[in-house]
């Protein structure tokens, strides 16, 4: 898929726009959107691998009750399964 740059400055703060926004970002089909509270059968780190092992691509960890430095310490580790 490819993005105009308009519409992802549009987006953005002028102020932080340094370089000219010609992307051409890969787009995966399918993607996990995870948290804890959806893996009752299996650790969170279980169910990432087998769904990275099934071919997903991309995942968004989602733990609103987190604490920020618990977040960041849950992501790198899901990061390590990368």
């Amino acid at each position: 898929m490819r993005y105009h740059p308009l519409h992802l400055r549009e987006s953005l703060r002028p102020d932080l726009i340094t370089a000219p926004m010609d992307l051409d970002l890969p787009f995966p089909p399918l993607y996990l959107i995870v948290d804890s509270a959806s893996c009752v059968q299996r650790t969170l780190e279980d169910a990432v691998e087998e769904a990275l092992e099934a071919g997903i691509r991309l995942v968004q960890l989602r733990e609103k009750q987190m604490q920020p430095d618990q977040l960041r310490r849950q992501a790198e580790k899901l990061a390590k399964l990368t």
